[in-house]
């Protein structure tokens, strides 16, 4: 099968990570190609497999008629089975789509949460005429995210596969790492938490550093690592500045896994999401999880199992998830790290997933 994958950029991201490990799985059985439509920075194009092949649009940001008529021109030089659509491809390729008829099979998987993203708007309006016109196939990535699109788009066909991700394993970077994760714990019985994420008002830094700020203010023995880009932008700066000694913000990283594995816990605290890549790679890894009521996370985190999640999205609420954990580390810590074997969010049940619904 001839598969094109298309993305926007090849940023640090989750959507990204998730094109990346993808591609390389299904590139082992099935000819790939990703087409990279805008010009900006792709941090994830060196770890993609020399079998893929990479088409670069260049196309500066936002949209035109020039750029839908490229689009139109790369697909029908590559001459797909099929063209699968990610994250803000989708407005302009679901336009080229409805242009294109039936000569190729479109799938475009939703990344985020469904009301914010995929239900009104011209973004709605594209999902829903292409899917009327029967020119596009639908992924979700949760069951949370699933239900919401079966809500939103009722007639539209669509296929539940959950996000995966390629098992984790540390690098040659490995020890200095931990030597430098080891050094931002205050004390021996300080819990090291862990959140990865760019800085974005979707993932709510705003609260999850006011969080910490008055928990260490209270006395609580915790540390706070950051990893991730945007933290130069007005809001990054805002949030830092704001930050007590006890966080830390290392900036974007290659080797994700080896800070994961040190830390005592993840966290994330974002207002909405589909199934975030950073979850799974802290299920996958056994890391307990301290996390808002979002989608993907309601569907992993079993309460005092291996995690916690926020009765809600306040500060007041995330704090006392924190406390939780903090309380019962010992029972949640022993708990996941026997619940790292097989796992149905391996990239590999996700890719061959997403072969089968390519068939169809």
């Amino acid at each position: 099968m001839r598969i094109l994958e298309v993305i926007q950029s090849l940023a640090s991201g989750g959507a990204e990570r998730l094109v990346v490990d993808l591609c390389n799985e299904l590139s082992k059985t099935d000819d790939v190609t990703i087409l990279i439509l805008k010009d900006v920075e792709h941090f994830y194009l060196p770890q993609l497999s020399p079998k893929i092949k990479v088409a670069e649009a260049r196309m500066p940001l936002g949209g035109s008629i020039k750029q839908l008529i490229q689009c139109c021109k790369w697909v029908n030089r590559i001459k797909p089975d099929v063209v699968h659509i990610h994250s803000q491809a989708r407005y302009t390729m679901l336009l080229a789509n409805l242009l294109y008829g039936h000569r190729y099979k479109f799938y475009l998987t939703i990344h985020s949460d469904v009301y914010d993203h995929y239900s009104h708007g011209w973004s709605g309006l594209q999902v829903r005429l292409s899917g009327f016109l029967g020119r596009c196939k639908f992924i979700t990535i949760s069951e949370t995210n699933y239900r919401q699109f079966s809500t939103a788009h009722p007639k539209l066909r669509q296929r539940l596969i959950p996000n995966g991700r390629a098992l984790p394993a540390l690098t040659n970077k490995a020890d200095d790492a931990r030597k430098e994760m080891q050094a931002y714990r205050t004390t021996e019985d300080c819990t090291l938490f862990i959140h990865i994420a760019r800085c974005h008002p979707c993932k709510d830094q705003t609260m999850l550093i006011d969080s910490f700020n008055e928990l260490t203010a209270e006395g609580e023995k915790l540390a706070l690592v950051v990893m991730g880009a945007g933290f130069d932008s007005d809001l990054g700066k805002s949030i830092k500045e704001k930050a007590c000694n006890a966080i830390h913000f290392i900036g974007t990283k290659d080797n994700v896994y080896d800070y994961l594995s040190c830390a005592d816990a993840f966290c994330l605290s974002s207002q909405y999401e589909g199934m975030p890549i950073t979850l799974i790679e802290a299920y996958l890894s056994g890391k307990p999880i301290i996390s808002t009521p979002v989608c993907g996370a309601v569907d992993i985190v079993k309460e005092g199992v291996n995690g916690y999640l926020s009765a809600g999205h306040t500060k007041e609420e995330y704090k006392a998830a924190i406390r939780q954990f903090v309380t019962n580390r010992e029972s949640v810590c022993a708990t996941t790290e026997k619940g790292t074997g097989e796992n149905p969010y391996a990239i590999g049940v996700c890719a061959a997933k997403y072969l089968d619904w390519f068939r169809n």
